[in-house]
């Protein structure tokens, strides 16, 4: 993420993944401060199985809770990932009936 321009914007991080990495921050406060030095203002975490991701994950990013979906229906994947991006932007998606005209 450093490695990008700088930018006004605000920069989220979405994984996709099981949350295990052999390089996660050593603390809450390192994974805080690692994410502020690359810039990134949110981080969101997209399971796409039935994995279990371990606790170190959510000891370092409590504020980004796994999100588990099934990763083999196409309608569950564009649905988490969907949801997540109105999370990002503050939208709010909603369920409309595709056999009305409106």
């Amino acid at each position: 993420m450093r490695a990008f321009p700088d930018t006004r914007c605000r920069t989220a991080l979405l994984i996709l993944g099981d949350g295990v990495f052999e390089d996660l921050p050593g603390s809450e406060a390192d994974a805080t401060a690692s994410l502020f030095a690359a810039g990134v203002d949110e981080i969101a975490l997209l399971v796409p199985g039935q994995t279990e991701v371990g606790p170190a994950w959510r000891a370092r990013y409590p504020s980004a809770p796994p999100r588990v979906f099934d990763g083999r229906d196409p309608d569950a994947t564009g649905l988490a990932i969907a949801e997540q991006l109105a999370r990002f932007t503050g939208q709010q998606l909603t369920r409309r009936d595709p056999t009305t005209t409106a």
